[in-house]
């Protein structure tokens, strides 16, 4: 269960793969919480997706205007309007 809202992002990133390579860029919204353990858990989802079709199921890095990464896995159960949701891996990127 999730606990404390410790922050969130919400602006573009690239979509990279697992090698760095840039694949897309997006428009990202995400939340990160804490739990009574103190680890960071974040999702979000990604939308005006450019070019259309280039994110499918998987694991991505997402880069930050400033810089910032972190990995994603994209789940695509039922795309509506081409929103693709995902679960963040790790720590999440700085903003």
């Amino acid at each position: 269960m999730h606990g404390n809202t410790l922050g969130g992002y919400q602006g573009p990133v690239a979509v990279l793969t697992p090698e760095g390579i840039e694949v897309a860029r997006a428009a990202c919204r995400y939340r990160a919480d804490g739990d009574r353990d103190g680890q960071d858990h974040w999702a979000g989802r990604l939308h005006r997706i450019d070019p259309p079709g280039a994110v499918i199921e998987g694991t991505y890095r997402l880069r930050l205007p400033g810089g910032g990464e972190g990995e994603v896995a994209v789940r695509v159960i039922a795309p509506i309007r081409d929103i693709l949701y995902f679960e963040g891996i790790g720590p999440r990127p700085a903003i």
